[in-house]
């Protein structure tokens, strides 16, 4: 979970570039993880590909709120 671990580490130097990236990171891997996919295929079944449309729809959404701590 790299992108996780990025996520915390961009908030605490307080970099928008490493929060920003290790968030698409892990909303990437988060359909998959919550499927519980276990091959390469999970990642790319229909599941997991509407799974993480809606999660980069709903960061788009809340890109505002996403970044406040760093306005």
């Amino acid at each position: 979970m790299y992108g996780a671990m990025l996520v915390i580490f961009g908030i605490i130097i307080h970099s928008l570039v490493v929060y920003a990236i290790g968030l698409a990171l892990f909303v990437d891997e988060l359909a998959f993880l919550l499927l519980r996919g276990k091959t390469h295929a999970d990642n790319y079944s229909w599941q997991s590909l509407v799974g993480t449309t809606l999660f980069v729809v709903l960061v788009f959404l809340a890109r505002e709120y996403l970044v406040l701590p760093f306005t």
